[in-house]
This record gives C-alpha cells, structure tokens and sequence, in this order.
C-alpha cells in the first residue's frame, strides 16, 4: 500500500468508528488505504493520549475552567436569543 498521510482529525475519527464499533479495524484499514497494523497503531496512540490527558485538575484550573465555561454559555445564550429575535423578525416581514 503507498503511504498516505491522514491527518490527526481523521485518525481520531476512525479510532471513534472503532471504539463506537461502528466499523471494524479492517473495514478503517481499506477506507484509509493502510494497513491494519497502522490502525492498530492509531488506537493505542489514542488510548496513550486519552490516559495521559485525565490527569486530575487543580481547583484553582477547575474553577477557572468553571468561569471560562459560564462566560462562554452566557454569550450563546445571548446570540441564540438574538437569533431566534431575527428569525421571529424575517417570518414576519415575509407575512406583510
């Protein structure tokens, strides 16, 4: 098989379709044109990389984490409130 080159969003997404048992190991081997060895090999990078990431976090990284994500769902609340005002707006002009 030619070596190909995937990007790291597109292995994440075939380790998912493994995971998930979506697709088996072989069936993400010939979609990818690789070898089941290299998705193998993206597995266990992924299951190094997600271990190594659940690192506890502080509570000082827990609280701003905390801050950062009400600051983040204030601000969507706000621009679906407007959109949902927009989408009332136009609904109505197209009625006159």
């Amino acid at each position: 098989m030619p070596r190909t080159k995937h990007s790291d969003d597109y292995k994440a997404q075939a380790v998912e379709f493994i995971r998930t048992g979506q697709w088996t190991y072989r069936e993400v081997a010939e979609a990818a044109d690789v070898s089941i060895h290299t998705v193998r090999s993206w597995v266990s990078k992924a299951s190094d990389n997600s271990q190594k990431s659940e690192s506890p976090l502080s509570k000082t990284e827990l609280e701003k984490q905390n801050k950062e994500l009400l600051k983040e769902n204030k601000r969507l609340q706000m621009e679906l409130a407007f959109s949902k005002k927009v989408a009332a707006w136009l609904a109505k002009e197209e009625n006159l």
